[in-house]
């Protein structure tokens, strides 16, 4: 059963999101061909009729994925395009910050009190992000709805977007991340996908392990036939390996909704996790995966994978291993995303996504101080990043460079184009190490899938050469799908996020220590009904649970 499955809307559902819709406007797109959204832009690809011509200056703060875009060329035709739909030259002021800092960085950017005129919101709780608007740091928008008609189309847009993006007194605090999903499936993978060196197995006999108990068998194999090798890496800071083990075994190191009670547990009080913990440590003390992993980065495992000597990535992006085929083509990757414990039946492989036209993702956005002194020209500007037209660019390109337009208005890339995808971030194009504009820009899954590649995914005994989206759309059912993603939170209160965090703070510090000990050995598995006690000593666990499972929409 589909996630759109979990939840039915009521009339007053569809009267809010009709309501919204009537302020999004009706002129189509002036840019040419089909808009890449198949809806409908209100800025008709006209230009400002304000008086003031002189230069726009203002400050944004956002995150850093690896390289500027300045001066890059779709950065400069974002400027270029946004100057003419402004009706007056943009001249942002940029503050990158690397994104693995950004999480603590935006606390003290937003503890201090001097915000930019944008600023990017990410790696954040949407709890804070609401505690500060409320507190009068960003501008509140509700008030200005019938002034963002391309915003408001992609919120009308979202079924669940009433639940999801407004505080509980019904305001709004940021421009959301929102892509246009179309007819293309709506679940993705949350990163429980393992990433296999096929070739280096085929070369030793090995067989493309299906369970955990394989898994570790074969890793067990390739540090007997590279013993100066860790034959697991992490590859990305943010893809923990036990992503992986979590998922297979039906837990989280943090909260989860468990489908079989219909309620909230966190995950460090339950079997499952100190089964998780054990199996960590198997890996760990037996040296199959570095000592130092908790602090490798990005650049140490594109190294690693570079370099040959990487053979098992537990945790690792869809997508990845179809772009190894063009950058290693010695080298052959398979992703296998789901890898089980047969104790606990199918993993949790996929996060179930929304079923509607546009999905919000509450997660990123972009929030406009409340005192900017351009804060309308600000408000202004991140509307249009949800124009056709802005849309257009940074997911499509240049037009006869990038893509072209067929007989029937369809966009599709150039074949040069998808052939030189290590060009994309010379000119700062799409999601990789180099994004031009203001992340989070809106997306379309219409030019992600007409750029998908396709790669090497096993499953069910054999490999299927496909894109990631496709696979998915062929295999993804509830029981491999993490329940916490197929219910509907309301946001909390202040009130609640300030209770949930004064009970959750000790006790999430004392687990997380606590992890890393387990794992290393460093406390024996003997201690966990100590460790239990201790954790509960913490804090009201299920007090806090609660706050979670009230907020639960039925």
């Amino acid at each position: 059963m589909k996630a759109s499955k979990m939840f039915a809307l009521t009339l007053s559902a569809v009267m809010a999101a009709s309501a919204l819709a009537s302020c999004g406007g009706s002129s189509t797109s002036s840019t040419g061909g089909t808009s890449s959204t198949g809806g409908t832009s209100s800025t008709g690809g006209t230009t400002s009729t304000s008086t003031d011509t002189s230069p726009l200056s203002f400050r944004v703060t956002t995150v850093n994925f690896g390289a500027s875009p300045e001066g890059k060329e779709i950065q400069n035709e974002w400027i270029s395009l946004c100057s003419e739909l402004m009706g007056r030259e943009i001249q942002p002021s940029y503050e990158f910050i690397n994104m693995g800092d950004y999480s603590e960085k935006l606390k003290i950017i937003c503890a201090g009190g001097d915000i930019p005129d944008l600023l990017s919101w990410g790696w954040g709780t949407q709890a804070d992000l609401i505690k500060w608007g409320e507190e009068g740091m960003f501008e509140e928008l509700t008030q200005h709805m019938d002034s963002l008609p391309n915003y408001a189309r992609c919120v009308a847009g979202d079924q669940r977007a009433q639940y999801t993006i407004y505080s509980t007194d019904s305001k709004l605090y940021a421009f959301y991340g929102a892509t246009y999903q179309g007819d293309f499936p709506t679940v993705y993978s949350n990163g429980n996908a393992a990433a296999i060196r096929k070739d280096v197995l085929d070369g030793l006999g090995l067989e493309i392990p299906e369970t955990l108990d394989e898994f570790y068998d074969v890793a067990v194999a390739l540090k007997e036939a590279y013993p100066d090798v860790y034959p697991m890496i992490l590859h990305e800071e943010w893809q923990a390996p036990e992503s992986l083990v979590f998922g297979a075994k039906h837990t989280s190191s943090d909260r989860y909704y468990d489908a079989e009670s219909g309620s909230y547990v966190y995950g460090p009080t339950t079997d499952n996790y100190k089964d998780a913990l054990m199996e960590l440590n198997k890996w760990y003390t037996g040296g199959l995966i570095s000592p130092d992993y908790f602090t490798h980065t990005s650049e140490n495992g594109t190294a690693a994978v570079s370099s040959g000597t990487a053979f098992l990535i537990p945790s690792a992006w869809e997508g990845y291993p179809g772009n190894w085929k063009t950058q290693y083509p010695d080298q052959e990757w398979v992703l296998c995303p789901t890898i089980k414990d047969e104790t606990y039946g199918e993993p949790w492989t996929f996060y179930a996504t929304n079923p509607s036209e546009w999905q919000m993702t509450v997660s990123y956005g972009v929030v406009v101080s409340s005192s900017s002194k351009v804060k309308d020209d600000m408000l202004k500007l991140m509307d249009l990043h949800y124009s056709d037209e802005v849309i257009d660019l940074v997911c499509w390109g240049i037009e006869d460079e990038t893509y072209t337009i067929n007989a029937d208005g369809e966009k599709h890339f150039t074949e040069e184009f998808l052939a030189d995808q290590a060009n994309w971030s010379n000119i700062a194009f799409g999601q990789g190490s180099c994004r031009a504009a203001i992340f989070p820009t809106a997306q379309s899954r219409v030019a992600s899938q007409d750029s998908a590649i396709t790669e090497e995914i096993y499953y069910g005994g054999e490999i299927h050469d496909q894109s990631w989206d496709q696979f998915v759309s062929d295999y993804e059912t509830d029981a491999n799908t993490n329940p916490t993603t197929l219910i509907i939170n309301l946001p909390l209160t202040s009130d609640q996020s300030e209770e949930y965090a004064n009970i959750m703070t000790p006790v999430k510090t004392f687990a997380e220590e606590q992890r890393v000990k387990f794992i290393k050995g460093e406390r024996s598995f003997d201690e966990w009904d100590k460790y239990l006690e201790e954790l509960n000593a913490m804090g009201d666990i299920q007090a806090a649970m609660d706050i979670y499972n009230a907020n639960v929409v039925k």
